[in-house]
């Protein structure tokens, strides 16, 4: 006999970054969307997807047993256990990054405080996350911020590797390490002798 009902699908395993939290509200005005033919979502021109994120916690959990065992130069993930969630969270970091940078929006960072104003433009109002406590070397160009402990934190921290990325014009190297209910990140050059 063939039954209507479906049974409830597991629950999926929680990231180190993922938590479950009421509601996330960023105080942000909001931003204005724009539809095309073919239902076509738009921002500013750029095309977007709107999709709740539990169901990229999900996906990601689902793809983590898959995520390749190669070594990240770029980005170390202090005290992590399992290396498959490390090298996820790196493979999602870089895709968001890469999205990021194939788009056309400029970034120019003078000092700390246009970091401030990108932040809010390109996440905070986007609903990519953001991130805080930013503190910003002109010399170094390196840049540490804290970023909550929540489900966003992939996007957050691949759209700030992006927009460092477009903003010096080089690849990045990224230090996480997480510190009771934040993250605290380090993005500076890829290229040892570019931090001196």
């Amino acid at each position: 006999e063939v039954t209507a009902s479906m049974p409830s699908p597991k629950p999926s395993n929680h990231f180190p970054w993922s938590r479950d939290k009421e509601n996330i509200n960023f105080n942000t005005p909001s931003i204005e969307i724009e539809q095309h033919s073919n239902f076509d979502l738009r921002i500013e021109g750029e095309r977007v997807l709107i999709a709740p994120i539990d169901a990229f916690d999900r996906f990601f959990s689902s793809c983590s047993p898959y995520t390749p065992n190669a070594h990240q130069d770029w980005f170390n993930y202090e005290k992590i256990q399992n290396t498959a969630v490390s090298n996820l969270l790196a493979t999602i970091v870089k895709s968001i990054a890469t999205m990021f940078l194939q788009s056309e929006q400029p970034v120019y960072i003078i000092n700390e405080t246009s970091w401030d104003a990108y932040i809010h433009h390109y996440l905070v109002e986007r609903g990519w996350g953001k991130a805080s406590e930013i503190d910003y070397d002109e010399s170094t160009c390196e840049l540490n911020a804290s970023l909550e402990v929540n489900k966003n934190l992939p996007f957050t921290l691949g759209m700030l590797c992006g927009i460092w990325e477009r903003a010096h014009g080089r690849s990045c190297r990224v230090e996480l390490q997480q510190k009771n209910e934040t993250f605290l990140v380090k993005i500076q050059s890829f290229l040892l002798y570019q931090n001196n």
